[in-house]
């Protein structure tokens, strides 16, 4: 699968980023019960101290990334017992911590790391996404 990581970790806003090489496919896309897409959070190329990450380290950030933008939601996402209105979901545009393995990659759009998830395995909604690793 042909993925550009250093393209979404080049991104000065990687969430717009990310929206953007989707969108089209995302558009398109009918999700089934309950499941979530969520675009994989790419770390930046350069580090806070001016080094730039080799290929390698950037393509672990596809590989065990925990945390993902959320495109789009099936229409029974989050829909649980004790929450029916859905008040504690997380929404589109939100930055949602999960375990990796839980997850099934794809690249959708313009090569944008993606990744199905069953809503029951997120695990948090993140305001930073660089806090996790």
């Amino acid at each position: 699968m042909k993925i550009d990581m250093a393209r979404f970790g080049e991104a000065v806003d990687i969430k717009a980023e990310l929206v953007k090489a989707t969108a089209g496919a995302v558009k398109k896309m009918r999700l089934m019960r309950n499941r979530v897409l969520v675009a994989s959070f790419v770390a930046s190329v350069r580090t806070k101290g001016g080094i730039i990450r080799p290929q390698k380290t950037m393509d672990e950030d596809r590989y065990q990334g925990k945390v993902g933008l959320v495109l789009k939601m099936g229409p029974i996402a989050f829909r649980f017992d004790e929450d029916p209105e859905r008040k504690l979901a997380p929404k589109i545009g939100e930055w949602v911590l999960f375990r990796t393995a839980d997850t099934h990659e794809v690249g959708i759009g313009q090569g944008a790391p993606c990744r199905f998830i069953y809503d029951d395995l997120v695990q948090s909604v993140v305001e930073k996404p660089m806090d996790f690793y």
